[in-house]
């Protein structure tokens, strides 16, 4: 299974950025049968993964099985570092203005650099139907925040115990946050103000420290239009035996057309 470790400089931070690329391969069935060829047939899905709050580029291929996942449903994966600053544009957060020159703006990095450099430099389709993007926590949050306003980039979301307010630090007291802020970053404003979002697959555990403000959010995409994917698990918190799991049912559900969405590996 190729797993690119690779660096550039992006245009958008200003610096040199370090990300992972994970492409499916050749499998031991397919070379038995005589294909000694690494030529892909066709540009693969792609799912862009978010780690969550302390987290980096590493964290879900340290801590779950993506890399083999990717494998198996035939998508490539790419994970990168939002440091833990929730994937936003921190020019529009004053108290970030302070304390650097040019506050690095993750939105555009994201939903516009990321997946400029993925598709040009990797098999990964930049369709819109064939692009997907998923987080854990802070990530969770991430996802809905770029799905929901970027719903023509990507054709499902999925959100693995997300933080789903802007109720945090780095926003400051949400009682002082501006009208333009909340209508900006907070997953719960946009769900109801979109009139088309991206199918959402909303996984968290019942004894998540989150419950609350997710069941929320489960409440307002249950209003939706849409046939969203809603799961609350029993039993489990905001952990990793949560996200290892659910971000294999994503993969499994995801609504795909592409080449490979038939050339499951998992018997292979």
């Amino acid at each position: 299974m190729p797993l690119f470790k690779t660096s550039f400089v992006s245009y958008t931070l200003k610096r040199s950025v370090s990300i992972n690329v994970i492409v499916p391969g050749l499998s031991p069935s397919e070379i038995s049968r005589g294909n000694t060829s690494h030529r892909v047939k066709a540009k693969y899905p792609v799912v862009y993964l978010l780690h969550g709050y302390w987290g980096d580029a590493d964290s879900w291929i340290s801590h779950s099985s993506i890399v083999r996942y990717a494998e198996e449903y035939q998508v490539g994966v790419v994970t990168l570092s939002g440091e833990n600053n929730y994937y936003v544009d921190l020019n529009d957060l004053q108290k970030k203005i302070a304390l650097e020159i040019f506050p690095p703006n993750y939105m555009d990095f994201l939903s516009k650099e990321i997946p400029d450099f993925v598709t040009s430099y990797f098999p990964l389709s930049s369709k819109a139907e064939d692009s997907f993007i998923a987080g854990l926590s802070m990530g969770g949050y991430g996802a809905l925040l770029h799905g929901l306003t970027h719903p023509e980039n990507y054709a499902a979301i999925g959100a693995l115990s997300p933080e789903t307010t802007t109720k945090d630090y780095i926003f400051g007291d949400r009682d002082t946050q501006t009208a333009e802020l909340i209508s900006k970053y907070d997953p719960m404003s946009l769900i109801q103000r979109k009139q088309n979002v991206p199918l959402i697959y909303l996984a968290y555990g019942d004894e998540d420290f989150l419950l609350k403000d997710i069941d929320e959010f489960a409440s307002l995409l249950k209003q939706r239009p849409e046939k969203h994917t809603i799961k609350r698990i029993s039993g489990l918190g905001h952990e990793w035996r949560l996200w290892d799991a659910e971000i294999e049912n994503f993969l499994k559900w995801l609504p795909r057309s592409d080449f490979y969405a038939k050339d499951s590996r998992r018997n292979v």
